[in-house]
């Protein structure tokens, strides 16, 4: 019996999702997962959101923006309805920037750096390393309806619960109501993106070895901006203008990439991703040295998993080659 068969596509995706959004990242080390109820809220948390993204981008007949888009959706859902960290100027983890960056009652930068953060690694690279994984039904759904259903019940449930029992702070009821508009605002507008990027340029495309440490590099700069830049001094609507425009740069390198059509490869795709995995990976090591327990453990783990992926697409690489050189003899 293959993993595959015991792990089907929607489950893969109930556990990588947050697995990277949640412990990879060292949000939450892998010894307090062994509490079942944390394990069980996560999953319905992170990965009931993700297969939600997933599911209703293949039923709408989108792509990759529409992710992005939901992605993005998600992060507001999460951490503005939920843990409503994005108002919470004592949130757990916020630090320095409850107060630095914060205006009108809302935590900017930590706000557009946690948006960011979900958008890409919770939901479109835990989708995108599943369907790797799952060539044969990457554009097919992977639950019924009662599925998708289920899955938007538990992730409401989830919200609700957090939102009573994660913390006593309570938001500006005006605040929390933007935030819910501008989560159904945005998910309308995914509805309606073009199911891939339109944006056409001239000249080739960039080399997949190219591609790692420029997924990478943008991590590192996410949360270089995030957590050096205001250490420093500077304004800090300059470093929300400059978190910004890493996010927007990231939006249209995708869309340049994407716009070479058919170049843009399964082989592209994961480059960019195990580049951005690749400085959490890292920082796990350095987590792990300062105490963090079972850090190493899930980055070392994460590694293997993205090298076994990577065997797998060469693999799959070599055989239409060689089908190709049959058909054509």
């Amino acid at each position: 019996m293959s993993l595959r068969s015991l792990f089907p596509p929607w489950l893969a995706l109930l556990l990588v999702s947050p697995a990277i959004g949640e412990v990879l990242s060292g949000s939450s080390p892998p010894p307090e997962l062994l509490n079942p109820v944390a394990l069980a809220f996560l999953i319905g948390l992170y990965g009931c959101g993700a297969l939600l993204v997933r599911e209703l981008t293949v039923r709408w007949h989108r792509g990759w923006p529409t992710i992005l888009a939901l992605g993005a959706a998600y992060g507001i859902i999460e951490e503005a309805l939920m843990t409503k960290s994005f108002f919470d100027p004592g949130w757990m983890d916020v630090g320095l920037l409850g107060s630095y960056g914060r205006w009108l009652g809302v935590n900017w930068i930590w706000s557009l750096e946690l948006t960011l953060f979900h958008m890409v690694f919770s939901i479109a690279i835990a989708i995108l390393l599943v369907q790797l994984a799952y060539p044969g039904r990457s554009g097919r759904p992977w639950v019924g309806r009662r599925g998708l259903i289920a899955s938007a019940v538990v992730l409401v449930f989830v919200v609700v619960f957090g939102y009573l029992f994660l913390t006593p702070y309570r938001p500006d009821m005006v605040l929390y109501s933007l935030a819910v508009i501008v989560t159904a605002v945005i998910v309308l507008i995914a509805r309606q993106l073009p199911a891939t990027f339109v944006v056409r340029f001239r000249g080739g495309i960039m080399k997949a070895r190219w591609l790692t440490p420029a997924g990478f590099l943008w991590t590192f700069s996410l949360f270089f901006i995030v957590w050096v830049l205001p250490q420093t001094g500077i304004p800090s609507y300059a470093v929300f203008l400059i978190l910004l425009a890493l996010g927007l740069a990231g939006i249209f390198a995708l869309a340049r990439l994407y716009g070479k059509g058919m170049q843009f490869t399964d082989v592209h795709k994961l480059a960019l991703a195990s580049g951005a995995l690749g400085f959490f990976i890292l920082l796990s090591l350095v987590l792990e040295i300062g105490g963090a327990r079972g850090m190493g453990l899930a980055g070392g783990i994460a590694a293997v998993l993205l090298i076994l992926l990577w065997r797998s697409l060469r693999s799959r690489a070599g055989n239409r080659i060689i089908i190709d050189r049959t058909h054509t003899s």
